[in-house]
C-alpha cells in the first residue's frame, strides 16, 4: 500500500499563497469598483451653461470651477440643476442633468438617464 500525501495549508509553496492573496485582493478591488459609483447621495447643483452644442455643454460650476456634460442642446446662461456624484475611492466627480431639467432642452432632445 502506497502513502497517501494530504497537503494542508502548510504544504503550500510560496508562490501558491502569494497568487491566492492577489486573487483575494483583486475579487475586493472588483467588488469595490462595482459598488463605489452606486454609494453616496447625489448632490444637486445650479450652475449655469456657458456654451451648448448638439453633443455637449460647458457649464460653470458655483465653486468658480467649469466642466463638460455630455447632454448638449441647453440654453447658453440658463440655470440648470445638475447632479453631482463623487467616487469614494478614485474621488472623481461625476455629473449629469437632473431629470426635472427636461423643459431647458432642445424638442429634439431626451434625457437618457
Amino acid at each position: 500500500m502506497l502513502p497517501t500525501h494530504r497537503p494542508s495549508l502548510t504544504s503550500l509553496s510560496r508562490a501558491n499563497v502569494l497568487l491566492i492573496a492577489c486573487l483575494g485582493l483583486t475579487l475586493v478591488a472588483l467588488v469595490i469598483a462595482a459598488v463605489d459609483p452606486l454609494i453616496g447621495q447625489p448632490t444637486r447643483l445650479q450652475v449655469t451653461v456657458l456654451d451648448s452644442s448638439a453633443n455637449s455643454s460647458l457649464l460653470a460650476l458655483p465653486d468658480g470651477r467649469i466642466t463638460t456634460l455630455d447632454q448638449g442642446g441647453l440654453t447658453k446662461n440658463a440655470q440648470v440643476t445638475i447632479c453631482s456624484r463623487t467616487h469614494l475611492v478614485s474621488g472623481l466627480e461625476h455629473f449629469h442633468l437632473s431629470r426635472h431639467q427636461e423643459a431647458t432642452l432642445s424638442p429634439e432632445i431626451r434625457v437618457l438617464d
